[in-house]
């Protein structure tokens, strides 16, 4: 967006329509918007990328079925009883020398030498 304005820039008025600037910038800024026509103009281009983005956000949102997604309270977890040690075998697969290797390290982390 081109501004011919020679006090502020167009990043300017974007940081402030995002309002990522100073309290006193800002209010620089505002009254700025109210006599340079520039400016104002650009404010108002980001005005309506914003509402027209966050239109179509709020159609997206609508088309999204959320029964499928929510899971019932009821419905208990399917949770296996494994041992402890059952799940870290099964993390680390079949490789017998990364497990001694890893449990190693641990007695390590726990006991230095």
């Amino acid at each position: 967006m081109e501004n011919t304005c020679k006090t502020y820039t167009a990043r300017d008025i974007s940081r402030f329509f995002d309002n990522e600037i100073p309290k006193d910038r800002y209010a620089l800024i505002k009254s700025h918007l109210v006599h340079c026509e520039d400016c104002r103009r650009i404010f108002e281009q980001y005005q309506s990328i914003a509402t027209g983005f966050n239109d179509h956000v709020d159609q997206q949102i609508k088309k999204i079925d959320t029964a499928g997604i929510r899971q019932p309270l009821d419905t208990p977890l399917n949770h296996t009883n494994k041992t402890p040690w059952a799940t870290v075998s099964n993390f680390f697969g079949n490789h017998l020398y990364l497990k001694l290797a890893s449990l190693a390290a641990l007695v390590l982390s726990i006991c230095p030498v």
